[in-house]
């Protein structure tokens, strides 16, 4: 560094002073080495890194000037993977960006026509002519562009429509007293020439339940039609501005400095920020395991829209999502994933509109456009893509069987779980759309029907019933109790509140069901297929073993529990369902699968297989029935040896 000093002062060496300059700001030590890398592609541009010892207080800079623009010197240039971000997402400059985005996607992305549909029963106009404030209108099925609000409700109160003030609001909202998150979401929508928007808390009656129930089942069509969603990906309140100061773009983070009688900026790269970003790419060599949560829920204080479970299908449900951040805005569609500062443009979903940068290597994009490639896609990877649209378009390139839908719809299903709801009884409502819109590409795609049961589908019901809840995600969700005034079954898992898997899923083992599913039913509350239930009812026929008893009772944050093994001084380990307290017994186990071994083997016990299952305990709501409390995962057969030894083929109800 001290050598780039000395040559700007002896030389009169402009790029050595603009090297010193910009490492000097950015607060750098003489004593660090400085690499200079020149742009290997066309759309690079010059990269100067300061590197310490490989640690956090490594640097890596992009020197660049914005598009359109010059800098004099042959390296330093414009690039498409390099862009200054808004230092505050309010700003003009901002909406010029959204603006842009939202063109591109109208004009000129194939994958996300979009055609104005029903408005949903009840928008806010936004009142985009003339001086009248913005006021709730009954649609009565008209058509019509509109945008929605994703947002955290918080816990502040905040205005809402009730049976009582439905009347006065269709005259005129009470700007004054509306959330702040609705009042932003409103200005953007002015910005953007959109002159309706949907925000649940406005436009459902809150305290009329039937217009609760008949709206949140609707949710699929709402978001799915909608001409974009606004996410307050930022905020965890409804008091809270959308806008906010973003860190990619403040001082810290860029800064100019005159060149050759140009402008030259210079910006720490945000690529580490981009690694494991809730929002960001799911890089597959990262992690170990791959659970479908890491990517959505990785660093969820960044983001705590994203740890709502009612997000989970605004997100997939939306063609088109805006998200404000913290640190940058973020755009979302079927065609095209961008991120303000640029990063993410290398990442695209490559789907029909690909378009290649002058200069690049053909070979680079081979495997890419291949359909494999998009085949291989798994559900957290199409969420960072924006390319759900195997799930809202059936007509679309992406390759998909009967077996991998449903396999998808388990990694949807880990993503919701490890969501947070202010109300447990929320939780079938909060999937209702997700569900509706599977159901329908089910028909859509494969011509075929299928039986919706509390969170889980009757085609492969033995499979799905294999899940467990497991605490080893860092610092997403505790054992907890189970919620109470749900009358959720507790053979679904929707009937607790944790990190749900299913394990044959998440390890891709070749797991096979050993029970037989003779009945299976839930009650539904209203008409809606998908939405809340008073009881759910699940015969199976396999082997049982009874009267067991626990080796010693488990601490309520111990996510394992352990069985005792009849006749030895063994035990067989499982995971436990809740935190509740678990008494000594007596318990019930059940045979449910085998992690290996033959096929048709329903009828016998394979003791050399590894196996799953089920611990039940008597049910004291309901006579002759059982609930369960966890679910066992054997690896090897020698760690259940005996535990089946008094076995016996029998059928049980579990409720």
């Amino acid at each position: 560094m001290e050598e780039a000093r000395r040559s700007a002062r002896s030389n009169n060496c402009d790029t050595c002073k603009l090297l010193y300059d910009l490492v000097e700001y950015f607060g750098v030590e003489e004593e660090k080495e400085i690499t200079v890398d020149a742009p290997t592609y066309p759309r690079d541009t010059l990269t100067v890194s300061i590197y310490a010892d490989l640690d956090e207080d490594d640097v890596v800079l992009d020197v660049f000037v914005p598009e359109g623009f010059e800098s004099g010197h042959p390296l330093i240039r414009s690039s498409p993977n390099v862009k200054k971000v808004c230092s505050y997402s309010g700003d003009d400059d901002s909406f010029v960006k959204i603006k842009g985005w939202l063109e591109e996607c109208q004009a000129n992305h194939n994958n996300c026509n979009y055609e104005e549909s029903t408005l949903p029963t009840r928008v806010i106009d936004v009142a985009l002519e003339g001086n009248r404030e913005p006021f709730l209108w009954e649609t009565k099925g008209v058509t019509g562009q509109y945008a929605t609000l994703s947002y955290c409700w918080g816990k502040s109160p905040q205005l809402k429509t009730t049976k009582g003030t439905l009347s006065e609001f269709t005259e005129a909202l009470p700007t004054g007293d509306i959330s702040l998150a609705a009042l932003s979401a409103i200005e953007i929508c002015k910005e953007l020439r959109i002159p309706y928007i949907w925000v649940d808390a406005l436009c459902i009656v809150q305290d009329d339940e039937d217009d609760w129930l008949r709206e949140v089942g609707r949710m699929c069509d709402v978001y799915s039609s909608s001409y974009l969603t606004i996410a307050a990906a930022a905020t965890s309140d409804n008091t809270h501005n959308i806008f906010c100061d973003q860190y990619f773009g403040s001082d810290q983070r860029i800064a100019s400095f005159p060149f050759r009688g140009n402008e030259v900026y210079a910006r720490i790269s945000p690529f580490q920020d981009h690694l494991g970003h809730p929002l960001g790419l799911n890089f597959d060599h990262q992690y170990s395991d791959q659970l479908a949560e890491k990517s959505w829920l990785l660093r969820p204080s960044e983001l705590p829209l994203v740890q709502r479970a009612w997000t989970v299908q605004e997100r997939m449900l939306s063609k088109r999502v805006v998200y404000f951040t913290g640190e940058e805005m973020w755009w979302e569609c079927d065609s095209w994933w961008y991120c303000e500062c640029g990063m993410a443009d290398e990442e695209k979903y490559l789907g029909d509109d690909q378009e290649k940068y002058p200069g690049d290597d053909e070979e680079k994009y081979a495997d890419d456009d291949d359909d494999d490639y998009l085949r291989e896609l798994s559900a957290v990877q199409e969420a960072n893509r924006g390319s759900f649209d195997w799930l809202r378009d059936p007509n679309r390139k992406v390759p998909m069987t009967l077996d991998r839908a449903y396999h998808k719809w388990g990694q949807v299903i880990t993503l919701f779980a490890a969501g947070d709801l202010t109300y447990a009884n929320d939780k079938l409502p909060a999937l209702s759309g997700l569900a509706h819109r599977f159901k329908a590409m089910l028909q859509e795609r494969f011509n075929f029907e299928d039986t919706y049961l509390a969170g889980m589908w009757r085609r492969n019901f033995e499979r799905q019933l294999l899940w467990v809840v497991s605490g080893h995600v860092p610092g997403v969700k505790f054992l907890t109790p189970r919620p109470q005034g749900t009358n959720i079954p507790t053979w679904s898992w929707m009937s607790v509140s944790g990190n749900v898997q299913f394990i044959s899923d998440e390890r891709d083992m070749d797991f096979k069901p050993r029970l037989r599913v003779l009945e299976v039913s839930t009650d539904l509350v209203s008409p809606d297929w998908a939405g809340r239930v008073t009881a759910g009812r699940l015969v199976l026929e396999g082997f049982v073993v009874h009267n067991l008893r626990l080796s010693a009772g488990p601490d309520p944050w111990d996510y394992a529990a352990k069985i005792e093994i009849p006749n030895s001084n063994s035990f067989a380990s499982f995971n436990r369902d809740t935190s509740s307290n678990l008494e000594r017994g007596p318990y019930t186990c059940m045979y449910a699968a085998d992690l290996s071994g033959a096929e048709g083997m329903i009828d016998k016990l394979d003791l050399e297989a590894g196996n799953m299952f089920f611990v039940l305990k008597r049910s004291e709501r309901i006579k002759n029935a059982y609930e369960r409390v966890g679910m066992g995962v054997a690896a090897l057969h020698f760690m259940t040896t005996g535990l089946w030894d008094e076995a016996s083929k029998e059928t049980l109800t579990i409720v």
